[in-house]
């Protein structure tokens, strides 16, 4: 009886150990993981300042300010404070960056100018002159967003980046190693 008892003892002392052993060894591997992917990431942005500037302003344009006009001038609801903070913050962000390109800069300060202003005119009461003034803000929005793409492509033309203009007008590019 106390044969089996002890054996029992050792049985769960062994599966305790072994428990334990996993969990750790599980908490190792997922943080090696993490470290790996946090990696490429650093040298991105150190091997190549111009590609964080461009993921950082451009992408940023793209992904947010786009995509929020998109939604306004679409009729979609949405918090005009939130917005105008998104506006903010965006103005920020390019005033902040290291290395400035002109021909990127000016064109989407236009875009957040004209964003502002069809803001503000998506507010006051509708009538005949107000949908015109919206009309043309949005004709000037869309205008002004080939012109970032213009200033975008002048960047990669400037740094010697290998890119095409897909038929949506996606751009796709790779800076030289």
């Amino acid at each position: 009886m106390k044969i089996n008892m002890n054996k029992k003892l050792v049985f769960r002392s062994v599966l305790f150990v072994l428990l334990i052993s996993a969990i750790g060894g599980g908490a190792y591997l997922a943080d090696q993981n993490s470290h790996v992917q946090e990696q490429p990431e650093m040298k991105l942005s150190v091997e190549n300042p111009i590609e964080s500037y461009i993921q950082t302003v451009y992408s940023t344009y793209s992904n947010e300010i786009v995509s929020i006009w998109d939604d306004l001038s679409n009729g979609k609801d949405t918090d005009i404070n939130e917005v105008l903070i998104k506006v903010k913050e965006y103005n920020t962000l390019i005033e902040n960056q290291d290395i400035k390109f002109n021909s990127l800069n000016l064109p989407i300060k236009q875009q957040l100018n004209t964003f502002e202003k069809f803001l503000v005119a998506s507010q006051e009461e509708q009538n005949t002159e107000q949908r015109k003034v919206l009309r043309r803000l949005s004709w000037d929005f869309v205008e002004g967003h080939n012109s970032v793409k213009e200033g975008f492509i002048k960047i990669l033309k400037e740094n010697d980046a290998e890119f095409t203009v897909e038929d949506d007008g996606t751009i796709l590019y790779q800076f030289p190693k």
